[in-house]
């Protein structure tokens, strides 16, 4: 007999060091992060614009932007315009701003009515041209040559009006000391009276623009990251041990699975047991139908409620679509809840806009792997829209058992193949202006392997899954809702003739609901207060549960509570401190916790040394709930030749939750294309859940050939 137990693990310490070489490491130039490349260039523009090398300053902000398209860099490239007196690109710039809908649209939409008026037309500037000759009174010019001529001693320089220089080449001019010019100057040389009116224009603009919209390198190229906060914040002043794979990063791996692409993540374990079945897990504890760590995708949770894990062949996401990945490794129960106890991975996806029309992508390779996916995404008007349509299939290293057993048989078709998924999904974002209204879906069609555990052989799986999402937000404030649905015909894939197949059927549905939103205040610094709520239901049919009375499928409601504060005490010392409650049925109804209540606090201190360069402490704590399989699992597994004798694996509904506190202290910095974070921690874990004691046949002499 196979019984879940409760054990504790003893305290460990650990520690990893994480050292990224990009520059030395890639030697092409092409190859270099071009993250820190667009960072490089937008500070040298800056500082060389601060120095008052306005034109060069620029041309590095156009460098930078050519390599990671980013709004604010528009701004900026608009703003050193106006500073030098380029009126017309100051306005192609602003128009280029304005026209990714920013927060601010309608103060910078004053700016260019300013501007428009400062050179007379409210249309956008033609090409840079040598202008035409300008009209001048020649009767008035020749009485003023005649008048010159006959008093030479008050011989005034007199200039005809200069033809414009192409726009890349004006530059502000000092005003005049003299005052303002005479009624007959304005009248004869209007043109060069215009243009110093518009200067004026321009450095009374500039004036007023200095100081305000001010971006740095870090709030423009540095990753803005989700996962190990509640909100969007900088990647290297996040409350947790956090790693960032950019999608520039997954491309240049060549990688065609996502566990492939975290086997690059410092403190990550990846066990691939064959090419469907792949276990991950965060600082140890990797083992067949790893339990550990929660996967997301664009916030969406893709963990298997039912038997605990991650199919990653169900993952609802191709390569292609995958914008970048963000790792935490260490506790995440304080924002995520429950199964976030070693670490979270969350895959966030690409726009439509993003891809901005169709692209394909196919590759084959041993072992029969084929694969291939068609993405089209756009925009219309203030509908983004994203779908893709893939397939992917690998087939077996090797065979479990040879062809010609006259003794088992296959209870799948295609006894070579390991996966094939054929998957189609669909993404949309409305922009209604202060809200955004989000939805998706997906259906996959799958046929896998997994390796479960206890004595049991590879199982075979064929089924469906599918997914439906919808958020709403506006500001801080959002409302998130999502159904899991998965379908399965589950059992070993090689079972003996004659005794009754182990082949049953999975039903699971998941419906998830939350909210959460966010405001700032200042006392004694600035503050920034999270709040949320949650609500899961699952539902499970399996034919390995216990068997209820009436049939029904096994169903549970889970609701949870979370707060987090941000406490921004002085420039360079920060405070966060995250807590949330969660509330389990079956821990109630046991009385295994107070309440079937369980706590996740977690703490931090961040503490900025020099720009780029992060001190953090940590202390938090995260659980793991008993799984349907592990509660209610009431399963007898017949010997070959001897029906009657076997191994029964039967659940306990008072397990205990899997606890750990951990403490951490963490390093980060960047110095140019070199990027060291080294963190040691301690851990302690209490209640792991583990089988208990396998009881042997009755006879110890019988040969068993367990399937």
């Amino acid at each position: 007999m196979e019984n879940p137990v409760n054990a504790t693990r003893p305290l460990a310490v650990h520690a990893t060091v994480r050292t990224i070489l990009l520059a030395a490491l890639l030697a092409p130039a092409a190859l270099a992060d071009a993250r820190s490349d667009a960072k490089r260039h937008f500070r040298d523009g800056m500082s060389l614009i601060g120095a008052g090398l306005v034109e060069r300053g620029i041309a590095e902000l156009k460098q930078a932007y050519a390599i990671k398209p980013h709004p604010d860099v528009l701004y900026d490239i608009a703003k050193a315009y106006v500073d030098l007196g380029d009126i017309p690109e100051a306005l192609n710039y602003f128009r280029q701003y304005v026209a990714t809908d920013p927060v601010d649209k309608e103060q910078v939409q004053a700016i260019i009515q300013r501007l428009q008026s400062a050179i007379g037309s409210a249309a956008p500037p033609p090409p840079a041209m040598e202008a035409p000759p300008q009209n001048i009174d020649v009767q008035k010019l020749l009485a003023q040559l005649q008048a010159l001529v006959q008093q030479p001693q008050a011989a005034a320089p007199v200039a005809l009006a200069p033809a414009a220089r192409p726009a890349s080449s004006r530059k502000a001019e000092p005003a005049r000391a003299g005052g303002a010019a005479t009624r007959g100057e304005d009248e004869m040389f209007e043109g060069e009276t215009i243009s110093a009116k518009t200067r004026a224009t321009a450095r009374q603009i500039a004036a007023e623009l200095s100081g305000t919209h001010e971006a740095s390198d870090e709030d423009i190229f540095e990753e803005q990251v989700v996962t190990a906060s509640v909100r969007s914040s900088s990647e290297t002043k996040t409350p947790a041990s956090l790693t960032v794979i950019t999608g520039d990063e997954i491309r240049m791996t060549g990688a065609a699975t996502i566990p492939e692409i975290l086997r690059r993540v410092p403190g990550i374990d990846v066990a691939e047991m064959n090419p469907s079945d792949t276990n991950v897990s965060i600082r140890g504890f990797n083992r067949r139908l790893a339990n550990k760590v929660l996967v997301l995708v664009d916030g969406r949770s893709v963990y298997q409620d039912f038997l605990g894990g991650t199919f990653w062949p169900l993952v609802d996401v191709a390569i292609q679509d995958i914008d970048r990945i963000e790792v935490i490794r260490g506790p995440g129960s304080a924002l995520y809840g429950a199964n976030a106890f070693a670490g979270v991975v969350n895959i966030i996806t690409r726009t439509g806009e993003d891809i901005s029309g169709a692209r394909a992508f196919a590759q084959a390779g041993d072992h029969g792997t084929y694969q291939g996916v068609i993405t089209t995404g756009g925009r219309t008007g203030k509908l983004n829209y994203r779908t893709t349509f893939a397939y992917d299939r690998a087939d077996k290293w090797t065979r479990d058992f040879a062809d010609g057993r006259v003794d088992l048989s296959s209870q799948f078709p295609q006894p070579d193949r390991s996966r094939e998924i054929e998957r189609a999904d669909l993404a949309a974002t409305y922009d209604l202006g202060k809200t955004q209204v989000t939805a998706g879906g997906g259906f996959d069609n799958v046929a896998m392997q997994v390796v479960p555990l206890g004595a049991l052989r590879t199982f075979g799986s064929t089924g469906q899954s599918g997914f439906v999402r919808l958020e709403v937000g506006s500001g801080e404030t959002r409302v998130k809702a999502f159904w899991n649905a998965l379908r399965l015909t589950t059992g070993p894939e090689y079972w003996p003739d004659g005794i009754l197949s182990l082949k049953s059927s999975v039903r699971s549905d998941v419906v998830d609901l939350s909210t959460q939103t966010g405001f700032e205040f200042n006392a004694s610094g600035t503050h920034h207060l999270n709040v949320g709520a949650g609500y899961r239901f699952k539902s499970v049919q399996w034919g390995y549960l216990a068997r209820r009375p009436d049939g029904a499928p096994y169903q549970e409601h889970h609701f949870n509570v979370f707060l987090q504060e941000e406490w921004e005490v002085t420039r360079k010392l920060s405070l966060v401190f995250s807590y949330r409650v969660d509330r389990h049925p079956l821990l109630a109804a046991q009385s295994v916790t107070a309440g079937g209540l369980v706590h996740s606090p977690r703490g931090t201190v961040l503490y900025e040394v020099k720009p780029d360069q992060v001190l953090r402490l940590t202390v938090g704590s995260a659980f793991r709930a008993p799984t349907f399989f592990e509660s209610y699992i009431d399963l007898f597994v017949p010997i070959p030749d001897q029906p009657a004798m076997g191994v029964r694996f039967q659940g306990s509904r008072t397990l205990r939750p899997e606890q750990m506190l951990q403490a951490e202290i963490g390093y980060r910095g960047r110095f140019g294309s070199f990027q060291p974070d080294l963190v040691v921690y301690v851990e302690r874990v209490q209640n792991l859940i583990t089988d208990g004691a396998l009881r042997l046949p009755a006879n110890p002499s019988q040969s068993v050939d367990p399937v």
